[in-house]
C-alpha cells in the first residue's frame, strides 16, 4: 500500500505517513514539533487500486503500438535487404573459393588419370562446354593436356614415362 499524505497542524508541512499510523504521535518533518496523526488516514488508505490486469489506453494491448512495431520493424527489414546484397554479391567469391579449394587437390606426383578426374570435377562448377586439348606425339619426356571451360583454363603436365602429374598452371580464377 501506498503513503498518505497529511498535512502539520502547525505548520502546514505536508508529510507521507504510512498506513496503520493513524492516532499516533509523529515529529513534523518540517518544524519538528510532536502532533497525533489524524484518523482520515485510513480513508485514505482504502482507495486502492483494483485488482486485475492493468491497461494503458481503453481498448488497446499492451503490444498493440503500431509505432513501436515500426520502430522495431524497419531496422530490423534494412539489415535483412543490406545481408541479401551481400549475399548476393559473395556468390562468386564462393565459386572462386571452391574452385581453388577443388585445385589444390591436384598435386604434383598423382596419377595423370586421378588429376583428370579431379579437373573435370573442378570444370563441372564452371559455366560452359568443357574443351579438351589432347597432347601431340612427340619425343619430349613430359606433354601437356589442356583444359578450358568459358573463362577457366588448366594445363595438367604429365611425365610420359611414369604417367604422373608433374605440375599443373591455372587460369581465371
Amino acid at each position: 500500500m501506498s503513503n498518505a499524505t497529511i498535512n502539520c497542524p502547525s505548520c502546514g508541512g505536508a508529510m507521507n505517513v504510512p498506513p496503520g499510523m493513524d492516532g499516533m504521535t509523529v515529529a513534523c518533518a518540517h518544524c519538528k514539533r510532536p502532533f497525533q496523526v489524524p484518523d482520515i488516514a485510513p480513508s485514505v488508505f482504502s482507495q486502492q487500486i483494483p485488482d486485475g490486469p492493468r491497461r494503458r489506453s481503453v481498448g488497446r494491448s499492451p503490444g498493440s503500438n503500431p509505432w513501436i512495431w515500426l520502430a522495431i520493424g524497419l531496422p530490423c527489414a534494412g539489415v535483412l535487404i543490406a545481408l541479401l546484397f551481400v549475399w548476393k554479391g559473395s556468390d562468386r567469391d564462393l565459386k572462386q573459393g571452391q574452385l581453388l579449394q577443388l585445385y589444390q587437390d591436384i598435386k604434383p606426383g598423382m596419377e595423370s588419370e586421378d588429376a583428370e578426374k579431379r579437373v573435370r570435377a573442378l570444370m563441372a562448377k564452371v559455366n560452359g562446354d568443357l574443351k579438351v586439348e589432347e597432347p601431340e606425339e612427340d619425343d619430349t619426356q613430359q606433354f601437356q593436356k589442356i583444359f578450358e571451360k568459358g573463362n577457366v583454363r588448366i594445363i595438367l603436365f604429365i611425365n610420359r614415362g611414369t604417367n604422373k602429374l608433374v605440375h599443373s598452371k591455372k587460369f581465371g580464377f
